[in-house]
């Protein structure tokens, strides 16, 4: 008769997934009980930005790339890339709202400067009024930078002529 002890290695799935959960019931139990936040402001500092009227943008017309064709080419690659999964890929809303109708959600003047400062602020928790209730984190949760979008506000309103033209 052998002496033999099972001793297998722990899964290393295992081991993340657990670890991982363990991060994040400590993440959770250190922002609720010790910072005393709710998950909501807890989300909105991940974010690094706060969804509130009035914050204030670094975009300034006069810091706006010119209208060209390629900058609306550029912007339509960026849309594409960061923001059709939620408004389409021709712009007819999804997940989030339809950019080519004449129906403007969070704001009265359908301008550039409007739609720029929507996309660097974001949707919050909230504020959403579509029917799916989808928030929309700054910058779309992307890398973008101002430019960036600057020329996807170009190439929406390439889309939709009921967007007044403020930009270059």
């Amino acid at each position: 008769m052998s002496n033999t002890t099972n001793k297998s290695t722990p899964n290393p799935v295992l081991f993340l997934f657990f670890g991982f959960l363990a991060v994040g019931l400590l993440s959770g139990v250190y922002s609720s009980f010790f910072l005393q936040q709710s998950p909501q402001t807890a989300y909105l500092n991940a974010a690094g930005t706060y969804y509130e009227k009035g914050v204030s943008t670094a975009i300034t017309f006069e810091s706006w790339p010119e209208r060209s064709p390629a900058n609306i080419a550029a912007g339509e690659k960026h849309y594409q890339t960061y923001c059709a999964a939620c408004h389409a890929a021709n712009l007819t809303g999804g997940i989030g709202p339809n950019l080519v109708d004449n129906e403007w959600l969070h704001f009265a003047k359908p301008t550039e400067e409007n739609i720029a400062i929507q996309i660097i602020k974001g949707v919050g928790p909230g504020q959403a009024k579509v029917a799916q209730g989808a928030v929309m984190p700054p910058k779309g949760g992307s890398p973008l930078s101002n430019t960036e979008i600057q020329k996807i506000v170009y190439f929406i309103t390439s889309k939709n002529a009921a967007v007044i033209k403020t930009g270059n």
